[in-house]
């Protein structure tokens, strides 16, 4: 799993108009103690900044700040396989073939 922080990287690149180091710490912790875009836009609206810059700190707001794996993704299947009903699970295993034919055509026609 990976965690990713917008604001640090919005804010790294923000050139126009140059920020300093304690405005853009203070941005970061602005980002991240609001709990949604909502939030931090009530928040930016008090700060004199660029529009641009509020539209796209208000943006990343709303993006998913973990970015999942295959291992990640392997796992959620196997929890996800790991819930169905016993009598399911029965089936699968009398129809192995069955079910790689269903898995190929979830991962898109390929083995």
């Amino acid at each position: 799993m990976k965690f990713i922080d917008h604001a640090a990287a919005i804010l790294k690149s923000a050139v126009f108009p140059p920020l300093t180091q304690d405005q853009k710490s203070d941005l970061w912790t602005l980002y991240h103690t609001s709990k949604d875009a909502n939030e931090l836009s009530g928040h930016l609206s008090e700060v004199n900044l660029h529009p641009e810059l509020k539209q796209q700190l208000i943006t990343a707001k709303g993006k998913p700040t973990v970015e999942f794996d295959d291992v990640d993704k392997a796992i959620a299947v196997m929890h996800r396989l790991a819930a169905l009903p016993q009598a399911t699970l029965d089936l699968v295993e009398k129809h192995p073939h069955v079910f790689g034919h269903m898995m190929d055509e979830v991962n898109g026609g390929t083995k």
